[in-house]
């Protein structure tokens, strides 16, 4: 198998990156559910927000899974049916779930204080920040081989 650089390949690349990246926060939401003792202590709702959370890290997981598969299987080969599975999966799943929550609230601080905290420690910020970082991965990705998937010239074999 000859192994081509062009703008397919590398955005298959760039999303395997975004989606492994995505792995160990689907793995801890689906460990929400393993400390026993702890759950039992809490009341019905924390204990339904656990559950809740677990179905979630499942469900990302099986969804991460499906998206290599569908990278590996059918975007490779430059089927647009699998640039729209990967459009759907960017913003039907990825967009809800990491950047639409950033646009809740209100912003009171600059991006210059957002930037520095993320940097220098970890907590929201930072989890925000990286949150943002894959979804532009993912949308640099999906945009990239765009005129590989529908502006390709059909060849004439003679």
């Amino acid at each position: 198998m000859k192994i081509r650089a062009d703008s397919v390949f590398v955005s298959s690349v760039l999303f395997t990156i975004a989606l492994i990246c995505l792995i160990p926060a689907a793995l801890w939401n689906l460990q929400s559910l393993h400390d026993e003792v702890l759950i039992s202590k809490l009341d019905a709702g924390f204990r339904a927000q656990a559950l809740t959370a677990n179905y979630l890290g499942f469900a990302c997981l099986a969804i991460i899974l499906i998206g290599v598969i569908v990278i590996w299987t059918g975007y490779v080969n430059r089927s647009r049916s699998a640039w729209l599975v990967m459009s759907v999966l960017t913003w039907v799943w990825a967009f809800p779930l990491f950047v639409s929550p950033l646009f809740r609230g209100k912003i009171v601080v600059t991006f210059a204080e957002w930037l520095r905290d993320a940097i220098s420690e970890p907590g929201l910020p930072r989890t925000l920040t990286e949150s943002v970082l894959i979804f532009l991965l993912m949308l640099i990705a999906l945009t990239l081989p765009i005129r590989a998937f529908f502006f390709r010239r059909e060849s004439t074999e003679t």
